[in-house]
């Protein structure tokens, strides 16, 4: 042998047990700890009923024109706040869950934000788009 260890696969350099067991009982993998139930039953139960809240205020406004753009707007912004109550109560609810890391079901939920970011943009921008071509057709038909 030439003196050079063979490599460990426990690529971590303390002992799993120092990391898991850092004086108090770790809830959810390293992610969280135990003392955060509270906080997470607070979120779920708040994102519920924020949810609930936004169901009867969107069953009271009244309707606009489909094609308009301040529709577009409006819509995206309600499936904004759904989006954004949901995704509190989905954590919420996974960090109350013993031993479940809330790291992987908020990272699904981030990058399902951006994608619908991106998309509710490109829907405002049709939307404002396609208004300046109907106000364009409109205008050269009366003249």
């Amino acid at each position: 042998m030439t003196g050079i260890e063979p490599a460990s696969h426990n690529f971590c350099p303390l002992p799993l047990r120092a990391i898991t067991d850092a004086g108090d009982r770790t809830y959810g993998g390293t992610v969280v700890s135990a003392t955060y139930r509270d906080l997470f039953a607070t979120v779920a139960t708040a994102a519920g009923a924020l949810t609930g809240l936004l169901f009867v205020a969107l069953s009271l406004v009244p309707r606009r024109a489909s094609g308009s753009g301040l529709s577009v707007i409006q819509q995206v912004r309600a499936a904004a706040a759904w989006l954004a109550f949901t995704n509190a109560l989905a954590v919420g609810l996974f960090g109350l869950v013993p031993g479940t890391n809330v790291g992987y079901p908020a990272l699904v939920l981030g990058v399902i934000g951006i994608a619908f970011t991106v998309a509710g943009i490109r829907s405002i921008l049709a939307s404002q788009a396609t208004s300046r071509q109907q106000g364009i057709g409109v205008s050269s038909l009366q003249s």
